[in-house]
This record gives structure tokens, C-alpha cells and sequence, in this order.
């Protein structure tokens, strides 16, 4: 975020301590704030913005972003744990190739990030949120602590 963008955002946290306590259920979950971060940018970035429009526009998601845009963080944390929402955003998404370079990578990919290698550190299995991943490593022996 650039450093203006930050302190606007600081500013308007401080003036409104109800949204900023919202805004914290956001960060407690490092994955969801990735994802809404990596929205916000991929939406500024040209021909992003009409790809990013037309989900808004989508019948099937139009509820979701009023929504979320009314309601913020709490409605943001509703919809993020309906797994079957967002799934069908996901797909959505890749209708539209909207894959901005930022996007972790899929969960359960078995994937390092722009790789077609298998995950095989704990913690790259554990940033990339790949569960399956990190079941595995640690089935295998995968120490927790490791370095």
C-alpha cells in the first residue's frame, strides 16, 4: 500500500474506532486480509477495474459486494467462511482471468508459488495456505519448529 494510502487509512481508522474494530477481525486471519488486499490493488490496476465491476454486477455475487460494502469486515468474515461461495468466486475469477501476479496460490495446490514443484517446506505449505500440504509434511515428519 503506498505510504499515502496508509495514513489515510490510519486517519480514517482513528476518527472511526467502530470500523476499526471491525477491521481487526480482518487482520486476525493473515489469509482473508491477503485476499482483500490483493482485491483492493488488482482493482486499481488497468482493465482491472471492469473485470472487478463485472463480478460486483454478477446476479449471483451482487448480494455478496452490497453486502460486504454496507456491512464491512463482519460481512467480508461471513462470506469467507462459505466455502462454497467462494468457490463459485474463484471461478468466477478465472472466467474473467482475473489472476492478478500478487494471488497466493490455490489451496490444496500441492504447489510452490509460480511453480509447478510440490510444496516441501512447512512453512511455504503454511504461507500459501495449501492444508493439504501441510498434513502431508507433517504425516511425513515435518518437525514444526524447524528452520
Amino acid at each position: 500500500m503506498p505510504p499515502q494510502q496508509a495514513q489515510a487509512l490510519l486517519e480514517y481508522l482513528k476518527a472511526n474506532p467502530e470500523a476499526a474494530k471491525e477491521a481487526q477481525q480482518v487482520l486476525k486471519n493473515p489469509g482473508m486480509a491477503q485476499a482483500f488486499m490483493n482485491m483492493q490493488g488488482a482493482a486499481q490496476q488497468p482493465g482491472m477495474a471492469d473485470k472487478y465491476q463485472a463480478l460486483k454486477d454478477d446476479p449471483d455475487l451482487k448480494h455478496v459486494f452490497d453486502d460486504v460494502v454496507k456491512n464491512g469486515p463482519s460481512a467480508f468474515q461471513k462470506y469467507w467462511d462459505d466455502v462454497d461461495l467462494m468457490a463459485k468466486i474463484s471461478a468466477k475469477m478465472r472466467a474473467l482471468q482475473v489472476e492478478p501476479s500478487s494471488t497466493p496460490p490455490r489451496p490444496n495446490s500441492g504447489r510452490a508459488p509460480g511453480s509447478a514443484a510440490p510444496l516441501t517446506s512447512l512453512h511455504d505449505a503454511a504461507k500459501a495456505g495449501d492444508e493439504a500440504a501441510v498434513i502431508r509434511l507433517l504425516d511425513a515428519g515435518e518437525k514444526v519448529d524447524g528452520k
